[in-house]
């Protein structure tokens, strides 16, 4: 089994899930609660077995909400280091974006207010960009030749819009209605573990 915890993409969310997805729990805090709530959202989710089923440890590493992430970092370090469990590290974008999302593809995700993150994805490479929106739109405009095609995962009508007016042809998926920590045990597992909970690092963007 595998305990995901979730801080960056909206309230603090864990999930508890087997690796054949015949067992999956999950919970969320109701908003900017997750320090006092975080560690009673997660023994809900483990139930009266505790940690006993648990091998692994999953985590977004954002970027995303500030707090959150710093909190939901370090609940999973040191739960992690506390049951010498393994520690699987996992970007925001990974969670946000559809596994096998159709290139190029576009995760977005907000950062401070007006600032965002986004992810490029093409056949050939991968970029990222952390600032104001606008400019956000504009160096995806750049980078896609006219008329291209992209997937878009996390962004707002007004973006969709936008970047439809200036001649990307957009697609867009359902999105994900379970809380983010759920999708993240999802794909987790295929994942490799950190070299050890030390290793665990940030991505706060550039923004």
């Amino acid at each position: 089994m595998i305990l995901a915890l979730e801080g960056a993409l909206g309230p603090f969310s864990a999930a508890l899930r087997s690796p054949d997805g015949a067992i999956e729990r999950c919970a969320a805090t109701q908003g900017g609660d997750a320090l006092e709530r975080g560690l009673e959202i997660v023994a809900a989710v483990l139930g009266p077995a505790g940690f006993g089923p648990v091998r692994s440890i999953a985590v977004t590493v954002g970027p995303g909400a500030y707090t959150g992430l710093r909190i939901a970092l370090s609940y999973a370090k040191s739960l992690a280091l506390a049951r010498a469990l393994p520690l699987v590290a996992l970007s925001s974008f990974d969670v946000v974006e559809a596994a096998e999302a159709e290139l190029p593809s576009a995760a977005f995700i907000a950062g401070k207010k007006g600032f965002v993150h986004v992810r490029l994805r093409q056949a050939t490479e991968t970029a990222t960009f952390s600032g104001p929106l606008s400019e956000a739109e504009d160096w995806i405009v750049a980078a896609l030749p006219g008329g291209s095609s992209a997937t878009c995962f996390g962004a707002a009508q007004g973006t969709l819009a936008r970047l439809g007016e200036r001649g990307l042809n957009v697609r867009t998926l359902p999105e994900e209605t379970v809380p983010a920590a759920l999708t993240l045990a999802r794909r987790a597992f295929a994942h490799d573990p950190l070299p050890d909970a030390h290793a665990l690092r940030a991505d706060y963007g550039a923004a």
